[in-house]
């Protein structure tokens, strides 16, 4: 604004010094509105005095100037405001977005060493009262395996989770629910277990799909395992960006599992934005999941 100010002053005293130099040789008779000779030297209000000439003495006007200065002024600084936020808004955002993904992370790993230790420890606890029990008989063969593949299970579902986990941002894709469903619930290969229902048109949805695989992988894994009977699977729009999905099936009377794959749902759901619902009354079991497409840049909820 300093060098603004010297460089406006400088041309407008340019600008006098012309006009006073034709006045002076005749070649003009009127001066402009801000120029005023007069012959006897007095206070004029709004012009400041400005030097002599033959025949008199030099007034200038400086208002107009300064106008022009303080409203380029007001300008600049509105400008430069507008621009620091902006500046500082996308920092936030991008600060914003590195923290959440930082905390999503550190709490899904958090939640995979508590949850393995405390299935570890189950595991080798049920291997050493099969050791006290008996000697290596069918009946504790068949004990330890199913031991054995139910870590092995749980093993797999938090693999899954992890690599679905991609640390550069979300995969988003285009994904047919109703297909997707119905090639999951192919790959376990008892088709007469399940009941699917599609009830009215399914839009496709545009969202992180390596997470809603595995969302809808693990609620038909665990209706499989714990349940007996047909499974019924219900597909719905829920509004314009959303389809609803409901899992429900009669409880099997076994000894429940370790609850990890409803953790990993749980989880992935959070971090999604999806919204995922369960329900036990009586003997049955009902899990509502509804997708939605992701608002604009947001990786994390």
């Amino acid at each position: 604004m300093f060098f603004l100010k010297n460089e406006v002053m400088r041309y407008f005293k340019k600008n006098v010094d012309m006009y006073l130099e034709f006045y002076n040789r005749g070649l003009i008779k009127k001066l402009p509105p801000y120029i005023k000779v007069v012959k006897k030297m007095n206070k004029i209000t709004g012009y400041q005095f400005y030097g002599s000439l033959k025949n008199g003495y030099v007034y200038i006007k400086l208002e107009k100037i300064r106008k022009r200065l303080r409203y380029f002024s007001l300008m600049l600084f509105l400008w430069e405001f507008l621009l620091t936020v902006f500046i500082v808004f996308i920092f936030y955002v991008a600060l914003k977005r590195i923290f959440d993904r930082q905390r999503n992370t550190e709490e899904f790993l958090r939640f995979v060493l508590i949850a393995m230790s405390h299935k570890l420890g189950n595991f080798l606890s049920s291997q050493k009262l099969n050791l006290e029990l008996s000697e290596i008989d069918p009946e504790s063969k068949e004990r330890l395996k199913l031991a054995m593949d139910e870590v092995e299970r749980d093993f797999k579902t938090i693999y899954s989770t992890l690599k679905s986990m991609k640390l550069e941002g979300e995969k988003l894709e285009k994904v047919d629910v109703v297909s997707e469903l119905k090639n999951i619930v192919d790959s376990f290969g008892v088709l007469s277990r399940f009941k699917v229902n599609v009830e009215g048109k399914i839009p496709s949805l545009t969202l992180n799909s390596d997470d809603f695989r595995l969302v809808l992988h693990e609620l038909v894994n665990n209706a499989l395992k714990y349940s007996e009977g047909v499974i019924e699977i219900e597909v719905a729009p829920y509004n314009r960006n959303s389809v609803k999905v409901a899992v429900r099936n009669k409880i099997k009377h076994i000894s429940r599992g370790s609850g990890i794959g409803v953790k990993v749902v749980e989880f992935l759901c959070r971090r999604n934005g999806w919204i995922f619902t369960r329900k036990a009354i009586q003997d049955m079991f009902e899990a509502i999941l509804i997708f939605s497409v992701p608002k604009k840049g947001v990786f994390f909820k």
